[in-house]
C-alpha cells in the first residue's frame, strides 16, 4: 500500500507483505498529518490457491468497517476521480507465431508502449519500447519464454 501523488506508483510505501498461506488480517497504522485526501495505491496480486482482499480500518471494540461502507456513518470514503475524456485502452491481446499482439487506443495525441519484467512499485520498473503511438494499431513484441512481461500505456 502507497501513498503519494494521483497517478504515481512510487509514492511513499506504508505497508507492504509477501506471503503465502491462507486468509490473515494484516493489520498497520500509519498517521496523516492533517486532515485532507490522500491519494492511495493498493495493490495486490493472485498467487495460487483461493484469494481475497479486504480493504478496512478499525473502529470501535476493533471491529472491521469495510472502505466505503455505505451502512456505516464511520466508514473511511474512499473516492476515484473519473476522467469523462477517452482513455488509453488495450482493446485485445493475442498470441501467435512467438509473438504478442497488442491492440492499442490512443484517442486523442500520442502515447509510449512500456514493459516491465517486475513490478515492485519504482518508476524504474518501467522501460519505453514504443514511443510516438497514436489511433488504433496492433504493436508487436516477442513472447516471453519465462518469467513474466507486463505492459502499459502512458501518455
Amino acid at each position: 500500500m502507497q501513498v503519494g501523488t494521483q497517478g504515481q506508483t512510487n509514492g511513499s510505501i506504508l505497508f507492504t507483505v509477501d506471503r503465502t498461506g491462507g486468509a490473515t488480517d494484516f493489520p498497520f497504522a500509519f498517521i496523516t498529518p492533517e486532515a485532507g485526501l490522500y491519494p492511495i495505491r493498493l495493490v495486490w496480486y493472485q498467487g495460487t490457491g483461493d484469494g481475497n482482499l479486504e480493504f478496512f480500518t478499525y473502529g470501535p471494540n476493533n471491529t472491521k468497517i469495510p472502505v466505503n461502507d455505505r451502512t456505516n456513518p464511520n466508514a473511511v470514503k474512499a473516492y476515484y476521480k473519473v476522467i469523462s475524456a477517452p482513455q488509453l485502452q488495450f482493446t485485445s491481446v493475442t498470441a501467435s507465431s512467438g509473438q504478442v499482439h497488442l491492440n492499442v487506443t490512443v484517442p486523442s495525441g500520442t502515447a509510449t508502449l512500456q514493459e516491465a519484467s517486475v513490478l515492485t512499485g519504482n518508476a524504474s520498473d518501467w522501460s519505453p519500447v514504443q514511443p510516438g503511438i497514436s489511433g488504433t494499431t496492433t504493436i508487436d513484441r516477442p513472447a516471453v519464454t519465462s518469467g513474466n512481461r507486463f505492459y502499459r500505456l502512458t501518455q
